[in-house]
């Protein structure tokens, strides 16, 4: 019997050189056998529960492995397919954020606070939920709820005081004098009862003539849904008069 120190392989003629045995077995000594593919042998290598797969709707668990998924830097922004059903990859900007299309957008709806108005702005569709009865539909005090209309669409508003109430007793004299000095911070109406007769109405009111304010005689009232931001004055005749000045917030 003759030995040889080397294996030769007739890479023109594979059936020229020479050839060696070899076979793969389980850990119980059990052959692996082959399968064929395309009319030639290969071993089989189907796993089902090789890592990084999972089936349809397999929950997450934590410590799952998987594959990465790879994407291509396009700066560009260029095609890197040539015909409608060909594969693409993922494509990453420089920065290796995702590209995605958004196919309906226009153009930005985002403006900076007291940005003027420019004919054909684009903006955002607000929404609003109908309720017929006065009900909230947030759950606690900072939580986000949409506007609420009623049956006709028209949107739900209150100017009704929810928060305080002040009075003060005011000496109206015979120029305009403001009723209160200071407004309360976010009133929302106001009662005046006058203490005398008094003439109620702008800076520029008077008792008589072309700027003659609404009069109240002692005793009366007048209420008025006034914010802050609306000055109320009165003036009296002959000599200071007392007004009782009601806001509510």
């Amino acid at each position: 019997m003759s030995y040889k120190g080397r294996i030769l392989v007739d890479a023109a003629t594979v059936g020229n050189g020479d050839s060696i045995a070899a076979y793969l077995a389980d850990a119980a000594g059990t052959l692996l056998t082959s399968t064929l593919v395309s009319g030639k042998q290969s071993l089989d290598v189907n796993v089902t529960s090789a890592t990084g797969l999972y089936a349809e709707d397999s929950a997450h668990v934590s410590g799952d492995m998987g594959s990465q998924i790879l994407a291509v830097r396009n700066d560009a922004n260029t095609s890197l397919v040539s015909a409608d059903g060909d594969y693409a990859p993922l494509q990453v900007t420089a920065t290796g954020a995702l590209k995605v299309a958004v196919s309906s957008f226009t153009s930005n709806y985002e403006y900076a606070e007291d940005s003027a108005h420019s004919s054909g702005n684009v903006g955002a569709f607000t929404l609003a939920v109908r309720g017929d009865t006065e009900v909230a539909l947030a759950g606690t005090n900072g939580d986000y709820t949409p506007f609420i209309t009623n049956a006709f669409g028209a949107l739900r508003t209150t100017s009704k005081a929810d928060s305080s109430v002040l009075q003060q007793l005011v000496s109206v004299s015979t120029s305009a004098t403001a009723l209160p000095a200071a407004a309360l911070a976010n009133r929302k109406s106001i009662m005046i009862q006058a203490k005398g007769t008094i003439y109620i109405g702008s800076a520029t009111v008077t008792a008589t003539g072309a700027t003659s304010g609404i009069e109240l005689k002692n005793g009366d009232v007048m209420e008025a849904e006034y914010g802050p931001g609306v000055p109320v004055f009165g003036i009296a005749v002959t000599s200071s008069k007392d007004a009782i000045v009601l806001e509510a917030a």
